[in-house]
């Protein structure tokens, strides 16, 4: 995962990964609508805090009183659901629990949230969206299907996975890119051992954390030598934004999955006016496999 910033005054963007097949834009103000439209991010620095030291500190606090909503906002539905899913990964020998993964896709597709915005995009976008899909609730059975039934693709990107890593033979873990994740982690004893603090790029919507690495159950990070997340952003959003960048470099691509062999990878540019900013243009990458599932995502 590759991290460069470029800033003028009237634009910002994060360049955040290199080495894809297409890079495509997100235009159409979709963007824009889905940031607008998800209730449940967390104001930075107002409702959630990062801490930046070289410390025992916790990465991510939240903050209470003076009008903060945070508490409130981990509280709704689409976090409580959200939070489910990920104990269900907890387990040892983890069985996903179907009706926690109904209850949560229900929860980040109510009417007016990002999600919804996401599919209005889509339905603009030729051969984006499985043949037959027309409402919101067929929508709902592509996104299971795409990050749950017969995929990694949730674990990977909001969860983490561990594995045994042949050279060096241990166990190694991926993914984990998911700010919420970090946080409940840390909340645990002994969970997270944080080795090099985070650097808080803040001038930027979504803001984000780079530079971090920490050891999550006594195990390393494959490859990435830090972690990079969003910070503060709410599981609809960042459903929402992943889903059209793969959705959309699928429509590009007429419509059809990967062919056996090298993974499907798309970059999109989504851009978000911030007031007293300017243009903040964040690029992601997803990563599609030959059975049209998401394999991965990188901010």
């Amino acid at each position: 995962m590759y991290v460069e910033g470029r800033y003028s005054s009237n634009n910002i963007k994060q360049r955040l990964f290199l080495l894809c097949s297409r890079s495509l834009n997100l235009g159409g103000h979709v963007c824009q609508k889905m940031w607008n439209d998800a209730e449940n991010n967390l104001i930075i620095p107002g409702e959630l805090a990062v801490n930046e030291g070289n410390n025992l500190d916790p990465v991510f606090t939240l903050v209470h009183g003076a009008g903060a909503q945070g508490y409130q906002k981990l509280q709704s539905e689409e976090f409580t659901r959200f939070h489910d899913i990920l104990v269900d990964y907890q387990a040892q020998a983890y069985i996903l629990n179907q009706q926690h993964i109904n209850d949560f896709i229900s929860a980040i597709t109510q009417p007016c949230g990002p999600v919804e915005a996401a599919f209005s995009y889509l339905k603009t976008q030729a051969n984006a969206l499985p043949v037959g899909v027309t409402t919101l609730d067929q929508f709902r059975t592509t996104l299971k299907s795409l990050w749950f039934t017969n995929s990694n693709g949730f674990r990977h990107v909001f969860v983490g996975e561990q594995f045994q890593h042949k050279v060096p033979n241990e166990i190694r873990y991926k993914g984990f890119q998911n700010w919420y994740q970090y946080y409940t982690e840390e909340n645990r004893p002994k969970v997270i051992e944080k080795q090099n603090p985070p650097t808080f790029v803040m001038d930027k919507r979504p803001t984000f954390i780079r530079d971090l690495k920490f050891k999550w159950r006594g195990k390393s990070k494959q490859g990435s030598t830090d972690n990079r997340m969003f910070v503060g952003t709410s599981p609809s959003f960042e459903l929402a934004l992943f889903t059209t960048c793969l959705l959309k470099g699928r429509g590009i691509a007429g419509g059809v999955h990967p062919p056996p062999g090298p993974y499907r990878t798309t970059n999109c540019d989504c851009t978000i006016h911030v007031p007293g900013i300017g243009d903040s243009t964040v690029e992601v990458k997803t990563v599609e496999n030959q059975n049209g599932k998401i394999n991965g995502t990188q901010r």
